[in-house]
């Protein structure tokens, strides 16, 4: 944690998944992002594999389901979701829907072998009712 603390401070959002977190801070995911926002993160999103994400600001912090796929290979879920997620914060979307969108775009991911094969295009997400 000392060594990433001047990299942190600038952080508008920092991505990580649970072990990464437990490895960096010590902490489980709750603790370990309030850790990471009281050194400067403005956005801390935790990808928990099957069990979804944790995304969390200063005022609000939410749980999210993953999104529902048949799983063939998870390489790449983890950019997807922060792909997805970033998407969510440049169209203005709020924390939970920005989690949500990137928990859908990563189970578009891991629906094909490969990091990138099973991505959706941006009118396969227009369809769905969570983006």
């Amino acid at each position: 944690l000392n060594e990433l603390k001047s990299i942190i401070k600038r952080c508008k959002v920092i991505f990580l998944n649970e072990n990464e977190l437990k490895i960096i801070t010590g902490h489980g995911f709750r603790e370990g992002s309030k850790i990471l926002m009281n050194e400067g993160a403005s956005i801390v999103a935790v990808t928990r594999g099957k069990r979804g994400c944790y995304v969390t600001d200063k005022d609000e912090s939410y749980l999210i389901n993953v999104h529902p796929a048949d799983v063939v290979d998870t390489t790449g879920a983890g950019d997807a979701f922060a792909t997805g997620f970033l998407a969510g914060l440049l169209l203005d979307k709020d924390l939970h829907d920005c989690g949500k969108l990137g928990n859908v775009v990563a189970s578009f991911c891991i629906r094909e072998y490969g990091a990138r094969a099973g991505l959706p295009k941006r009118s396969q997400l227009n369809q769905l009712d969570t983006c």
